[in-house]
């Protein structure tokens, strides 16, 4: 009886499938039959994904290469079919992403590097960027802080590679509460809720120029090509890309030049002159940011249509 039992265990053992063993090895593909994708032991390795390693109940467990059949390829831990653990996945446009991964996706800490040059360190939360982290470019500038889905946000600091530095409050990439530094630690530039602030100008006149960034105020300019503002009372501050909720709900969508006080807009190239009366705030449309809107007695929806409606105020500054 005793030597029964022994062959009967012997033969369950040999013909179980390999797959439901702990500790094997295998190859298998992932592909979709009947609608539904999973592992298969047959598949088309030009069409389907390729997985060879460690296998546990039909499903890569433990340590493996996968193979996509765009040419991504993955090698590191597995847990219950998804990639789990530690690994690197290398990206057929030369990515490479070398960390932690959580059910599929980036978790922990990872080193992500592009094939541009540029490369970020740090923590990671269901495949974004979540936390500390620090975003190397190859031209030299980095930014380093805090980062949350994916984008810049929390306490940080960018610094670009000729030295000048901005520190503060990002918001979902954006600059939000920020102090520009110069090489000498001298203030250029500051941010405050989200608007970017130009103090005022001893001059009394600021040019309106276009430049990678977009619109900015300078106190240099060229009177017949750029547009120019002049100061004829006092002026608390000049302000670009007021925050949304000074925007119309209707604009919202848009991009504006904001003016605070009371001024001259010249318009380039133009034989015009406007006043800007504006207790509150004079919104411009960036395509045609010299337009002049008189903001008083809460008409400044009414005036703001009608402005944009003006085809002869659609100038374009490039």
């Amino acid at each position: 009886m005793k030597y029964i039992l022994i062959i009967i265990v012997s033969l369950y053992v040999l013909t179980f499938p390999k797959f439901a063993q702990t500790g094997e090895t295998g190859e298998f593909f992932h592909r979709e039959v009947n609608g539904k994708k999973g592992w298969n032991e047959e598949g088309d390795e030009d069409k389907d994904g390729k997985y060879v390693g460690e296998i546990e109940n039909g499903k890569p467990n433990g340590h493996g290469i996968y193979t996509s059949p765009n040419g991504n390829k993955y090698e590191g831990e597995w847990k219950i079919g998804k990639i789990h653990g530690q690994g690197v996945y290398i990206y057929s446009n030369g990515n490479k992403y070398e960390g932690g991964w959580k059910v599929g996706k980036k978790h922990g800490q990872g080193v992500y590097t592009y094939s541009n040059g540029n490369k970020y360190e740090g923590e990671w939360k269901v495949g974004k960027k979540s936390g500390q982290g620090t975003y190397t470019y190859s031209s030299g500038s980095k930014y380093e802080g805090e980062f949350k889905d994916g984008k810049m946000d929390g306490q940080g600091i960018f610094t670009w590679y000729n030295g000048i530095k901005r520190v503060g409050e990002f918001r979902k990439g954006k600059l939000w509460n920020i102090t520009e530094y110069g090489k000498k630690e001298n203030i250029l530039r500051k941010w405050v809720n989200g608007v970017k602030v130009v103090d005022k100008k001893k001059d009394k006149v600021l040019y309106l120029r276009k430049d990678n960034e977009g619109w900015l105020w300078s106190e240099n300019g060229n009177e017949r090509n750029d547009g120019k503002y002049q100061r004829i009372d006092k002026i608390d501050n000049i302000s670009l890309e007021p925050s949304a909720g000074d925007i119309p709900r209707e604009f919202k969508d848009k991009t504006y030049i904001g003016l605070n006080g009371l001024g001259l807009v010249t318009y380039p190239e133009l034989v015009r002159t406007e006043k800007i009366f504006s207790d509150k705030i004079g919104f411009y449309e960036v395509d045609s940011p010299l337009a002049s809107i008189e903001v008083r007695d809460g008409q400044s929806k009414k005036l703001i249509k009608q402005i944009l409606k003006n085809k002869n105020l659609n100038t374009d500054l490039n």
